[in-house]
């Protein structure tokens, strides 16, 4: 049932928020499970009931009006609020029971959170975990996960670091591409494989260009997990943050001699949202990953053709450091 306030609906204030996040109708469309031909008429039928344009439609997508621009914080809130109540009356009916949303990159949730579920719901069998792969980054106030493991630090002063992994971060390739290499190569030398044109605001992909200058990998993908395949099969070279957890396969990959300097870092953090702290099977989840997270830190990080290990898109060298 709708709520009016002040002739807005709730359910048209998130289709807006949506819209606003996505940048086009079509993408918004994607995410809500709409038509877009639906959602732009509740776009209309909303901006009609307001008397104001919220956004101004062009061929690459929408940009919001100052009307748009009025309204956005105040709609954010409220979604903020929305997610806090739900949280409030589920945690008032359930106990270690019901679903755990985790947000991760494709690697880590592929080789670190996959085989770590079966541990999880060996001790908590009532518990659903839902796992979302992917390198956009989830708004964990506003409800769209309950943890992430991220690769940056996060900058919103109501998301907590539960733990983290720092380090190095390491040049590897295949044996194989190694042995092609003259034995004085320079980084200008090396086949890079990055991330493809869509993804060039990745971090390791705009630090390798300020590195490099004339940045042109041989092998890009919009897929981590490709790039690292790639990598295995001898195309290239790429950066990789190198976590030896317990569940990590041998790739044959080998480090590369190559001294990126003291800014040549990374981290990997697990995070959530400071209301989400206590919630009890929150809690249970956590332990069983920081125990993970601590069992990883005692392993030394370094590769060889014989080492077990997973890795993760990474911060390289640039003006400062990127974390």
């Amino acid at each position: 049932m709708y709520s009016k306030m002040d002739g807005l609906f709730w359910q048209d204030l998130q289709l807006f928020l949506a819209v606003q996040e996505c940048g086009s109708l079509s993408a918004a469309a994607r995410r809500l499970g709409l038509s877009q031909p639906t959602l732009s008429r509740r776009m209309n039928e909303m901006e009609l009931n307001m008397g104001e344009a919220l956004f101004e439609r062009r061929a690459q997508g929408v940009v919001l009006t100052i009307a748009g621009e009025r309204l956005l914080p105040a709609v954010r809130q409220m979604a903020e609020w929305a997610e806090t109540a739900r949280q409030h009356l589920h945690e008032a009916t359930s106990s270690l029971s019901g679903r755990v949303r985790i947000a991760a990159a494709p690697r880590i949730a592929r080789e670190f959170l996959a085989p770590l579920a079966a541990d999880i719901l060996h001790h908590y069998p009532e518990l659903q975990l839902e796992v979302t792969s992917g390198v956009e980054v989830r708004n964990l106030a506003r409800g769209e996960a309950d943890l992430a493991i991220r690769t940056i630090v996060p900058q919103d002063d109501d998301l907590i670091i539960l733990d983290r992994i720092e380090g190095p971060v390491s040049l590897v390739a295949s044996p194989d591409y190694v042995a092609s290499l003259p034995k004085k190569a320079s980084l200008q030398d090396l086949r890079w494989i990055s991330w493809s044109s869509s993804h060039e605001e990745q971090l390791s992909h705009q630090a390798l260009t300020r590195l490099l200058g004339n940045f042109r990998p041989v092998f890009t993908s919009d897929d981590y997990n490709v790039q690292c395949a790639a990598c295995v099969a001898g195309v290239g070279i790429m950066p990789m943050f190198v976590v030896p957890h317990r569940f990590a396969k041998n790739s044959g990959l080998v480090n590369l001699p190559f001294d990126l300097g003291p800014e040549a870092v990374a981290g990997v953090y697990l995070v959530c949202h400071r209301r989400q702290r206590d919630v009890p099977r929150l809690r249970a989840v956590i332990k069983i990953i920081r125990a993970e997270f601590e069992l990883a830190r005692m392993v030394p990080r370094q590769i060889d053709s014989n080492t077990n290990f997973t890795s993760l898109e990474t911060h390289l060298p640039g003006p400062k450091k990127l974390l």
